[in-house]
């Protein structure tokens, strides 16, 4: 081979390595250039919800946490507003509707259940929204306690209001408006929900929420899951439907049919009919078994 042409592939041989060292350098700048863009932190928007702070729409259970994600909430000014009003207006309250004063300030509605606070008299004082001209000491801790008090009071008083005309009136507001939210079943077409508590006695369940048209009781949502019952109450439901049977009396239950193949499966070898069946039996069992 001559001379010229070695140095005529050694020159190509360069010339090929430094187009390719420009190529790489190109795509690195281009890398370097390009722009993503900034997904919008939600964290300005939602807070991180980490629990109920105590009696709070509770049953008690404190979280230290739970001021840093409620920063909206309102703080209480007894000069311009009621403390019902400032209770529902609470995060994580709106399932409770505002009491009324009147009803408030008997002391009939007080009855039974001084047994449960420790400040009883100064957590009826700040429900009734009135002054205390007595010289209070109390510490940082125990103001504290008296406002988890007081806003376990509200809770129980809420029980027995909702249960009165004008609270069932209040509720039926908040029913047409589906504040409780609709029933997680598919056939029920997002029918709305009511509150339900298991037990009257504070802290010993938590509130559930009951589909008046499949006559189903459900979990509620995340945020609601440490409401007590007693805030609630077992009766309030029935005795809703019962005032308005206008609301549910075109309900019509649909289930769902299994089909294989796009044809209904016959009942002698359908495993979800059978499921129904023992179902309705035990249904009326229970129903016999309390008459």
């Amino acid at each position: 081979m001559s001379k010229s042409s070695d140095q005529k592939e050694t020159q190509n041989i360069e010339a090929l390595k430094k187009s390719r060292g420009q190529l790489s350098v190109g795509v690195q700048k281009e890398e370097q250039s390009t722009t993503y863009p900034i997904m919008p932190s939600t964290q300005s928007s939602y807070s991180t919800y980490s629990g109920p702070s105590t009696f709070s729409s509770s049953s008690g259970i404190e979280n230290e946490d739970y001021s840093s994600n409620s920063g909206s909430d309102p703080k209480f000014d007894e000069n311009t507003e009621s403390y019902s009003e400032y209770f529902c207006s609470l995060k994580y309250n709106e399932f409770f509707c505002h009491t009324d004063h009147s009803f408030l300030i008997d002391n009939f509605n007080f009855h039974g259940i001084s047994e449960y606070f420790k400040y009883y008299e100064k957590a009826v004082e700040i429900i009734r929204d009135q002054d205390s001209q007595k010289e209070e000491n109390f510490t940082k801790k125990q103001y504290k306690a008296i406002d988890k008090e007081v806003e376990f009071l509200y809770g129980i008083l809420h029980a027995r209001f909702i249960v009165t005309q004008r609270g069932l009136e209040a509720m039926r507001e908040k029913y047409l408006n589906k504040e409780f939210g609709v029933c997680p079943r598919t056939f029920c077409n997002s029918f709305p929900v009511l509150p339900i508590g298991f037990s009257d006695t504070p802290s010993q369940s938590k509130m559930k929420i009951f589909c008046p048209q499949c006559k189903k009781v459900y979990y509620p949502p995340h945020d609601y899951n440490d409401i007590d019952s007693a805030f609630f109450g077992s009766t309030f439901p029935n005795l809703f439907i019962n005032t308005f049977p206008e609301l549910i009396k075109n309900i019509q239950k649909k289930d769902y049919k299994p089909k294989m193949f796009g044809f209904d499966i016959h009942p002698s070898f359908n495993w979800y009919y059978k499921l129904n069946l023992q179902e309705l039996e035990k249904n009326e069992k229970t129903l016999n078994e309390n008459k």
